[in-house]
């Protein structure tokens, strides 16, 4: 995940450096962001997806031991 920031980061100033006062370059920067960070925002969503559904499986698998315990 940090090297992922990294690249964000580095790429972000590239583009910056690269922007003039145009407002084209200004909507061109921004389609560039928007394209990069799609297929990362993606794959952010599914694996916190995943990490909520193991959490939840976790949470199941604790309650119904305390139940077992209990009874």
């Amino acid at each position: 995940m940090k090297s992922l920031q990294v690249v964000l980061v580095a790429g972000f100033i590239f583009s910056l450096l690269q922007i003039g006062t145009c407002q084209c370059d200004v909507v061109r920067l921004a389609a560039a962001v928007h394209e990069t960070l799609s297929p990362f925002t993606t794959e952010m969503r599914e694996g916190l997806a995943a990490v909520k559904t193991e959490i939840r499986d976790g949470l199941a698998a604790v309650k119904t031991e305390m139940r077992d315990g209990l009874a």
